[in-house]
């Protein structure tokens, strides 16, 4: 009685009510509210549904007897549901079980038409709920003004942001309307009599009344935005589908319906004294452990955007299949594996203990820490990772020295005469610690080398 006073219900517009299924509810709007239409929110239906009859085949018949627009797919729906969970015996059955509910509260294809509405789910009480959730945890007065004062900002902010906009219905109705004309191109409207009209879409065919503003799929009056089949129908009366969109989705009837604004209030200081007895606040008794702030989510609920493992394939680092890990894994090693080495008989260079560097390709094998030798990587500019060339007319200056003890033969430390056919590149690990000390030595010896050209082309 008292929500009948605020919203103003003696105009005698009709009311809609989407609910959870709480008991007495429907009963009470009948009497309050009798012209008005009383929906049951289809998640609060599933939840319920979910427990006694599980699988993936029944809920998608599910949603489709709920989502259906016209009684005869709604029949469908409902007798593909029985198909799938037969009763046996005394025991209920998932079509059983919904039969139980009468169809207007939960199937769209019962639904009346002065809603313009085809909505199935209260997502518009909990997105306000998400909107005010900073605010649960104030005092009333404090969480009142918090929402009095968002509220006032909000209404601005979006009668601001439609009179800036220049088209005629609103964006998302607009852009709603437009993924509908795109599906009208699989449509193809015959001429009948009047404003009817039969349209081939697919395996079916739809009766579409201009005139009166209707569609056999039920889509069309049960929400004011023309469907796919009548925009076919309206292009083939050479008329503009933006025409047939109920007024209610208009600019002008959005901007009149945020014509109202919250006035501006001063803080508590300068309220007026009733000169009444002050209400002091209630005792309340502090729960043990943390206040919960999030409420809680069902199994199969989305848990927020954060980024979990759970539902990944493991693959192991070693062998590269799926299903586990590096430490319990029992199949060879993969080749192109960090955790691969070199068997000792792949090369006599190995064997011998040299540092083999390929001149004529740059793939060159990479030390870790372990002391294990992992894959060359190839790649396509093919030069000598050390340049020992000199000038032509400059005698050559040994860059390493190679000399042995005379009872043992020399080994060059770099060989760039090999290719990548003749032997795969190997380095070392026992050796790998001279030839990082190498590498500096290279380096100055080629800077003194550009300094004498750089001096010998000065003197020309």
């Amino acid at each position: 009685m008292e929500l009948k006073i605020e919203v103003g219900a003696e105009n005698g517009a009709p009311w809609t009510f989407i609910s959870d299924r709480q008991k007495g509810l429907v009963s009470a709007i009948d009497d309050v509210f009798p012209e008005s239409e009383h929906r049951y929110c289809l998640r609060h239906i599933y939840q319920n549904f979910k427990q006694k009859f599980k699988g993936k085949e029944l809920k998608e018949y599910f949603w489709a007897a709920a989502s259906a627009g016209n009684i005869r797919d709604f029949k469908i729906a409902m007798a593909e549901l029985e198909r799938a969970d037969p009763k046996v015996g005394e025991a209920m059955n998932a079509a059983g079980w919904l039969n139980r509910i009468p169809a207007h509260l939960w199937s769209r294809s019962h639904f009346s038409s002065s809603c313009k509405s085809d909505i199935l789910v209260n997502n518009l009480n909990e997105s306000f709920n998400s909107y005010i959730l900073p605010a649960r945890e104030f005092t009333i007065i404090s969480m009142f003004e918090w929402i009095r004062r968002k509220l006032m900002q909000r209404l601005n902010v979006k009668r601001e942001g439609m009179q800036q906009y220049e088209g005629n219905l609103c964006p998302n109705i607009q852009e709603r309307l437009e993924r509908n004309k795109l599906n009208s191109r699989f449509c193809i409207a015959h001429y009948s009599r009047d404003a009817e009209y039969e349209v081939d879409c697919g395996t079916r065919v739809y009766v579409v009344d201009i005139s009166r503003r209707t569609c056999t799929c039920g889509s069309w009056q049960l929400s004011g935005i023309p469907c796919s089949h009548s925009i076919a129908a309206i292009q083939r009366d050479k008329s503009e589908p933006e025409h047939y969109v109920d007024p209610c989705y208009s600019k002008e009837a959005y901007l009149s319906t945020y014509n109202y604004t919250i006035a501006a209030m001063p803080s508590e200081d300068y309220w007026d004294s009733k000169g009444a007895e002050k209400v002091n606040p209630p005792k309340i008794r502090k729960q043990p452990g943390r206040p919960k702030k999030v409420r809680r989510r069902e199994a199969d609920e989305v848990r927020g955007t954060t980024s979990t493992r759970k539902g990944l394939v493991v693959h192991c680092k070693k062998c590269f299949r799926p299903g586990h890990n590096s430490r319990t894994c029992k199949f060879p090693i993969h080749p192109k594996s960090k955790f691969y080495k070199v068997p000792a008989g792949a090369s006599d260079a190995g064997n011998a203990g040299e540092d083999v560097v390929n001149a004529g390709n740059t793939s060159i094998g990479s030390v870790s820490q372990q002391g294990s030798v992992s894959q060359p990587c190839e790649t396509s500019a093919a030069k000598p990772v050390f340049e020992t060339r000199r000038p032509t007319d400059e005698p050559v200056e040994p860059v390493l020295d190679t000399r042995r003890p005379t009872d043992e033969p020399v080994e060059p430390v770099l060989d760039t005469t090999r290719t990548a056919s003749a032997v795969e590149p190997i380095l070392d690990t026992r050796r790998s610690t001279r030839v990082r000390k190498l590498v500096p030595t290279v380096a100055s010896v080629l800077e003194n080398l550009r300094a004498k050209k750089a001096k010998r082309v000065s003197r020309m």
